[in-house]
């Protein structure tokens, strides 16, 4: 039997002065090396690991190969990972959290430890420790209140995050239905300048015979050019698009081709949310980060009214003093102290700054109430509007349907009649094109209709978590 190895193309590269790149089949590889001591065998199992070797170098769960396709699953668990946006806003939500440990730790005792040790003449060295416990006895709430609102700063944070999550969500499935709208472009324009080319190579055949004149062959050449030029610039588009999926989820824009997505498949799952049932804004993040947002102002104005109360603790210290501590002999018996006792701190007076404070905190809770009714406000508007449109997007969808498939028909029709000579290759054009934009027409409509049903699980504040529960 033959060896399998033996049918490997293996890819040798030369490295010197100059690079080269060839490839051997293996049975032609077999005669050229039969009196050598390199085996196929060897050559495979020196190159093969070389080759797998970048592949396999990257830790991500999505392999970063320059021409590796990225679906819009897969683009929301890199973004998660990488994107600037998210990264940021789960720095925000660490640093609330250690906040938040930080306020709980004033609820226990404080605990200072010290030490001194100093030489002079005639006295010698002597060295002093000392500790101190200082435990807040009264302080008109404050620790309580200061930890709520860390609490409540947490929770707003991890609302940024789930907010940050959504936008990265609405922007990353806009861009892949952009993705979908431009390849399906560049597949009618493709097939457009096929038959622009089958035809012109036609034209130039006969006018070369002398049966079509110059001005036919300029015509249909510049027919050629133009969808050419037509389809250049959508590929332009396409790797614009590119660019941008990319940079949305944190990586280099010549890493990961995007895949269009299937609109059948996702029209199927968002069968289950009817365009007119009822939207709730009130799981909209921005509306609970308004409202947490209050809540943590009426929080800070406590703390600023009850600045004018007294704050007590209780502070214990003890020393222990010994001439020649911390040497080798020491000299005198050690002496210790303790103290105990209560510290009041009272905020008498301060010209008016208190009270400016406070005045500020009243203004800021104000505020936050009025971006609460104006959030939800504006969620209200955006439910009602998508109520409104959805029968009116849907209707327009039936229509360039029909329209879709009439101008096919026409289509098809007029081609039979150019074959037949019965009319003349421009407006066989006309109707090509009149068939390519009702194609686009009926794709437009349908991703609005998708796009729709898209923005009730954008204003509800769970996208992020649609997509991930996609079968794609």
């Amino acid at each position: 039997m033959r060896d399998p190895l033996d049918k490997v193309t293996c890819g040798i590269s030369l490295y010197g002065n100059s690079i080269g790149n060839f490839a051997v089949s293996g049975d032609h590889l077999a005669e050229i090396m039969a009196t050598r001591t390199l085996t196929l065998r060897m050559i495979c199992a020196i190159g093969l690991p070389l080759l797998i070797l970048p592949l396999t170098s990257s830790g991500d769960s999505v392999s970063a190969h320059p021409h590796d396709r990225l679906n819009l699953q897969s683009a929301l668990k890199i973004a998660e990972k990488y994107a600037p946006s998210l990264q940021i806003a789960r720095s925000q939500e660490e640093q609330a959290a250690w906040i938040t440990s930080e306020r709980k730790a004033a609820f226990l005792p404080s605990i200072d430890l010290g030490a001194d040790w100093n030489k002079s003449q005639p006295e010698g060295a002597s060295g002093v420790i000392i500790s101190s416990i200082t435990q807040s006895v009264f302080d008109n709430g404050n620790s309580i209140t200061q930890f709520q609102s860390a609490k409540t700063n947490e929770r707003i944070q991890a609302e940024k995050l789930h907010l940050a999550r959504e936008q990265v969500a609405r922007e990353l499935i806009d861009l892949f239905l952009q993705t979908t709208e431009i390849a399906f472009q560049i597949e009618i324009q493709t097939e457009q300048l096929q038959t622009f080319e089958r035809q012109f190579h036609v034209i130039d055949g006969l006018f070369r015979q002398g049966l079509k004149t110059a001005l036919e062959q300029s015509r249909i050449k510049a027919q050629l050019l133009r969808a050419k030029s037509q389809l250049i610039e959508t590929e332009r588009l396409q790797v614009r698009n590119t660019n941008l999926i990319n940079e949305k989820i944190g990586r280099t824009p010549s890493d990961l081709k995007p895949t269009p997505l299937d609109l059948d498949r996702l029209q199927r799952n968002l069968e289950s949310t009817h365009p007119d049932r009822l939207v709730e804004p009130i799981k909209n993040p921005w509306y609970r980060i308004s409202q947490l947002t209050r809540e943590f102002q009426e929080l800070e104005l406590k703390l600023l009214e009850r600045e004018r109360w007294p704050k007590v603790n209780l502070a214990w210290s003890a020393q222990y003093s010994q001439n020649g501590l911390f040497t080798l002999t020491p000299t005198d018996s050690p002496g210790i102290n303790w103290k105990a006792g209560l510290q009041t701190t009272w905020n008498v007076w301060d010209f008016g700054a208190r009270h400016s404070r406070v005045f500020q905190a009243v203004e800021r809770n104000n505020q936050a109430l009025d971006l609460i009714r104006a959030n939800i406000y504006s969620l209200e508007q955006r439910a009602e509007t998508l109520r409104q449109e959805a029968s009116l997007v849907r209707d327009i969808r039936d229509i360039e349907a029909e329209v879709e498939a009439t101008e096919v028909k026409n289509y098809q029709y007029l081609e039979s009649q150019y074959r037949e000579g019965k009319m003349p290759f421009l407006d066989l054009v006309t109707a090509l094109r009149d068939r390519a934009d009702s194609k686009t027409r009926k794709l437009r409509a349908r991703i609005r209709d998708l796009q729709i049903n898209i923005e009730q699980y954008s204003i509800e504040g769970r996208l992020y978590e649609w997509i991930q529960s996609l079968q794609l």
